[in-house]
């Protein structure tokens, strides 16, 4: 169905154009795009809550009362990740209002992530002085998601888009954004190697495969980036980022030591805040790092931050310290959202679901609440929902616009089909 037939496309729209710019009061949780959001909740949804997207609402809800609580047991101010998950809680509603299928979905986010990158490059917030500034903390995963989007929408040939993925994974190498580099290659190599596969068999070959294939990657990429394959720049950057003694892992991410110290000491009511957390935890952490081969230098600049605030960088993380066993559930969900995602995946979206379903999966782990974070991950999470269950669907005789076609049986063919999402 051409978008401007398809319903609600003017909300999709509207969405996209707020998630440029940021609203006066609490902006980088909710941009102008809650507007929109906030007028969807009155209306049905046009077909229904895909899997999870519900249990997503009501666990964003809980961990908000989750975090208020912690805070208040604990005697500390409300952190301000409260706001990121009321984002959720809302984007995720709407999301699901806005969109009918995998497609509509799909154009959603697109819109969302121009929006997003739009605003990078009008507004120019903190840490973009420099174009690799700009490409790492702003531009990078939404110029990845807008160009596989655009291609799958217009060829059925799955090497283009992937191409395409693999070309802007090299431009995120040179310009020192490994983590997204590293993104784009695995989205890459699990949509060869999985292909069409049907049987049992074959699907566990491949799997085999691509396994192998990911691990050789996960050493030959800081091999050739530590012997300088990249250029001297990327090998510069690189080494002052892990420091001379840190751990040999890609995402160069320093904090989970801190993570499990702060986790183990409050694992169910949490910390309430982040700056709450005890000296005596930060020795237990620094403890965990030596034995991980990390030297202060490698972490104490990225615990502490130069304003004071401590940060543990994992959406996952920082939920579970501040508001203990309830507020970890959402990005859980998240999580296991989008591995599922990964394998049911199928049809010409499928470069795009994989896609954000490697970023979404990232983020939760290893990334922090930021601009336009919770409605990213909402909207991708609504993506992802749809492509489940159009898959589950499509396995039970459904096609996608809600027609129901019979299962094949034997000596009798299909006489209609459905293209998928």
């Amino acid at each position: 169905m051409p978008e401007e037939k398809q319903p609600r496309t003017w909300v999709r729209r509207f969405t996209g154009v707020g998630a440029m710019v940021a609203s006066p009061v609490y902006g980088f949780a909710f941009p102008l795009a809650a507007i929109p959001a906030v007028a969807m909740l009155f209306v049905k949804p046009l077909a229904g809550f895909p899997k999870l997207t519900k249990a997503i609402a009501w666990w964003s809800a809980i961990g908000i009362v989750a975090l208020t609580l912690s805070a208040f047991l604990q005697d500390e101010p409300v952190s301000g990740n409260i706001l990121h998950y009321a984002a959720m809680l809302l984007f995720v509603i709407a999301g699901v209002k806005m969109t009918s299928d995998a497609s509509t979905a799909a154009k959603l986010l697109a819109y969302v992530s121009i929006g997003s990158a739009m605003f990078y490059l009008i507004f120019r917030p903190t840490n973009t002085d420099t174009f690799e500034h700009l490409w790492k903390y702003g531009l990078g995963p939404y110029v990845a998601i807008a160009i596989v989007w655009f291609l799958c929408e217009r060829t059925d040939q799955r090497i283009i888009p992937l191409t395409a993925l693999f070309v802007v994974g090299c431009s995120s190498l040179f310009l020192g954004f490994r983590s997204h580099g590293l993104v784009c290659f695995v989205v890459v190599v699990i949509i060869l190697v999985r292909g069409d596969t049907r049987g049992a068999a074959g699907k566990a070959f491949k799997g085999a495969i691509a396994a192998v294939a990911l691990y050789a990657l996960s050493k030959v990429l800081p091999m050739g980036i530590a012997a300088g394959w990249f250029g001297q720049a990327v090998q510069a950057r690189t080494m002052q980022q892990l420091g001379d003694n840190g751990p040999d892992i890609l995402a160069g991410r320093v904090e989970p030591p801190l993570s499990l110290a702060a986790i183990l000491k409050h694992p169910w009511i949490g910390w309430g805040n982040l700056n709450a957390i005890d000296n005596h935890t930060m020795s237990v952490g620094a403890d965990i790092a030596y034995t991980l081969g990390m030297v202060p230098d490698d972490y104490m600049r990225l615990w502490i931050r130069a304003d004071g605030r401590v940060s543990l960088h994992s959406v996952f993380a920082e939920g579970w310290a501040e508001g203990g066993i309830l507020a970890v559930v959402m990005p859980a969900l998240l999580f296991g959202l989008f591995v599922v995602a990964i394998f049911k995946a199928h049809g010409r979206l499928a470069p795009l679901v994989v896609l954000v379903a490697i970023q979404g999966i990232w983020d939760v782990l290893f990334s922090t609440w930021g601009y336009n974070r919770g409605l990213t991950l909402a909207v991708s999470a609504v993506l992802a929902a749809w492509a489940i269950t159009h898959s589950s669907q499509d396995q039970s005789g459904v096609a996608h616009g809600g027609r129901f076609i019979e299962p094949e049986k034997p000596g009798l063919s299909r006489t209609s089909s459905s293209r998928h999402e």
